[in-house]
């Protein structure tokens, strides 16, 4: 990356914020950190973090063309009791190359396995400063656990980090980013090229902040959620699938790809997205695009062993879009479950099949509309729809508004203030990732 290009002659530096943690590294006691997880608190936690091994990994779709698709499973013996739908919590760490960097770019090499602890600043003008986790733990615990390098900088951190940097341009292109005058190259740096915190800094080399100052203005790396894709009662394991991106695949999807030993999960308190024995009488319309609707093959599970203690069943539709019938995973089993009853239509979309006469899940709901819309109006009926909360889900939602509006004859605004109330009375449930 050229600097000069994001380097302004004339621009107002503004104030450094207050700095107010510091890191004290016990050069004498060095600390076995393996398997440890700092006293953090992770987003809608039901369990303790355990570590759950490997049972089984398999790739479920590859090949030329095709986003390549994972199941794994996982011992669930130390997990409180689950339903289809349900999430985990997967805690994932930075790659080791990254690790490595910042211990020797910030000179904690030889001490990366050393105790250390941290502390409010003396006469830190920072209010309410507090202190992330207060166990004793390492540098490479820290660098490895905590921190997202991947993250977009924020203007006062950038603003920080001029007063860690020797360098005179170098000084000057961060200096720019954080002022008011460089806010344009600011945004087209983080915004249209995305430049993440790690390769704004390989791009400072003489840039050498504290790790104190790390950890105030970097954002915690968090674990990633997955929904589960089986029942208990068909199986005392967990499964997730997931795709794995060609080009710059996740963390999370990188550290699972590789088939660990073990992973350390936790389960998150459930939402409404789920498939209980309570929803056996109800009817479910399923929509699902790509891997979403993996939820939907532990809701079938769950409702087939149901079929063998109970009757009345409600009926479930599921409406699937796939790029071709290739990447459609457990096609297979939804034939069965159609076949033996579990599932009553299964409505499929292929957006690259040139002979396929629906490409898009709305284009199934389109062509199914008044059929779908008499089901979706009973009192017993749930929509359940797991896709990209970025367009797809939107483009869904905009879909089943205007099929309520020509069906039922009421105009734009009435459509939306249902689709809004199916929201607010739980009948329009979503699983949605980014």
């Amino acid at each position: 990356m050229l600097l000069e290009k994001f380097i302004l002659q004339k621009y107002t530096l503004p104030p450094c914020p207050a700095e107010f943690l510091d890191i004290t590294i016990d050069e004498n006691k060095v600390q076995d950190e393996s398997g440890k997880v700092l006293d953090i608190v992770f987003p809608f936690a039901k369990s303790p973090v355990i570590s759950s091994d490997l049972k089984d990994s398999k790739v479920l779709v590859e090949g030329e063309g095709l986003k390549k698709v994972i199941e794994i499973s996982l011992d669930a013996k130390d997990l409180p009791s689950f339903y289809p739908g349900d999430t985990i919590g997967v805690l994932t760490e930075n790659l080791s190359e990254d690790v490595d960097f910042f211990l020797d770019h910030l000179g904690l090499s030889n001490s990366a396995d050393n105790e250390c602890s941290l502390s409010i600043k003396k006469n830190t003008t920072k209010k309410a400063a507090k202190i992330p986790f207060s166990q004793i733990t390492t540098p490479r615990q820290i660098l490895r656990d905590y921190l997202n390098f991947r993250s977009i900088p924020k203007k006062l951190f950038l603003r920080s980090l001029v007063e860690y940097t020797e360098n005179p341009s170098e000084r000057h292109f961060l200096g720019t980013l954080s002022s008011k005058e460089g806010a344009k190259l600011y945004s087209e740096l983080t915004g249209e090229k995305k430049k993440t915190f790690v390769e704004i800094l390989k791009s400072c080399p003489s840039c050498k902040p504290s790790l104190s100052l790390l950890i105030e203005h970097l954002p915690k790396l968090l674990p990633r959620p997955y929904s589960l894709a089986n029942s208990h009662l068909k199986s005392p394991d967990i499964k997730v699938i997931f795709s794995v991106l060609e080009e710059n695949p996740g963390l999370t999807t990188s550290l699972m790809e590789k088939s660990p030993e073990t992973l350390r999960i936790y389960l998150r308190e459930p939402n409404h997205f789920r498939y209980s024995d309570e929803d056996f009488e109800k009817n479910q319309i399923m929509i699902s695009v790509g891997c979403g609707v993996a939820p939907f093959i532990g809701f079938l599970e769950h409702k087939e062993e149901l079929l063998k203690l109970k009757e009345n069943k409600g009926k479930s539709w599921l409406f699937n879009g796939v790029r071709c019938k290739e990447s459609s995973i457990y096609r297979e089993r939804f034939i069965e479950f159609k076949a033996s009853g579990v599932l009553d239509k299964f409505f499929e979309s292929y957006s690259r099949d040139e002979e396929c006469k629906y490409k898009y899940v709305q284009d199934q709901i389109v062509g199914n509309e008044e059929s779908f819309v008499k089901l979706l109006l009973k009192e017993e009926t749930v929509l359940f729809v797991c896709a990209d909360g970025a367009g797809i889900s939107k483009g869904v939602e905009e879909c089943i508004s205007k099929c309520l509006e020509r069906v039922l004859a009421i105009d734009d605004v009435q459509s939306k203030e249902l689709v809004l109330k199916f929201k607010k009375e739980r009948k329009y449930r979503e699983d949605l990732w980014v």
